[in-house]
């Protein structure tokens, strides 16, 4: 699992506060402007966070994502919206990047 100094995605700033990582969705270009949905804790009627699929440099490279710059630790499960069997659980550890590849 890289650490916040080991992926650059252009426009995003990862938090470094305690108790607290990051979530990249990599994904293939027919996600763009789908929403990716984190339900924290794996819990699906609970608290949830989204953002868009977009494109962005990714260490320098084209990619199309979904970043999460803060989350806290723990497992969440990931979803995209509007598409069947996208769920993936993840594990979020502080000040580390957890990576889910739809691609």
């Amino acid at each position: 699992m890289p650490s916040y100094e080991m992926i650059h995605i252009e426009g995003v700033i990862f938090s470094n506060a305690p108790q607290t990582g990051a979530l990249v969705v990599y994904c293939p270009k027919k996600y763009r402007g789908k929403n990716a949905q984190v339900a924290l804790n794996a819990k699906i009627f609970g608290d949830q966070v989204e953002v868009q699929v977009i494109e962005r440099r990714v260490n320098g490279s084209k990619q199309y994502v979904a970043a999460f710059p803060s989350l806290p630790a723990g497992t969440h499960q990931v979803g995209i919206s509007m598409v069947r069997g996208s769920a993936r659980r993840f594990s979020v550890f502080p000040g580390s990047v957890a990576e889910v590849d739809y691609r």
